[in-house]
């Protein structure tokens, strides 16, 4: 597995973004004025927030299409269950849900991988 590292990536734009922002606050400090300092401060205080605080998580895709994967036969294991005529859900509100939901999934081929 070959590891391209562009500025595509989120994580290398990002500490970049970071570094640039921190460089900008230092030179703001070197002209002490009431606003250059704010700028200053408050530049270097977001740059090494995102620099050291802020990362970008990604999901491999493997993992992400056998999530919709089971989230997708669960929904059509449920149609099937309620011999439902149509293609849709309601989900009723209840105490944990603040609001109704309705779920349509989508057409799903024949020989689709998300077949039941």
């Amino acid at each position: 597995m070959k590891l391209k590292l562009t500025l595509k990536h989120t994580n290398i734009g990002i500490k970049i973004i970071g570094v640039v922002l921190t460089i900008i606050g230092l030179v703001f400090l070197s002209d002490p004025t009431s606003l250059n300092l704010k700028i200053g401060f408050a530049s270097i205080l977001i740059g090494i927030l995102i620099v050291f605080v802020i990362s970008i998580k990604v999901t491999p895709e493997k993992i992400f299409d056998k999530q919709i994967k089971g989230n997708i036969e669960v929904i059509l294991k449920i149609i099937k269950e309620l011999n439902l005529k149509g293609n849709a859900i309601i989900i009723p509100k209840t105490e944990n849900l603040t609001e109704e939901r309705i779920i349509i999934p989508l057409k799903i081929e024949k020989n689709s991988k998300y077949q039941i």
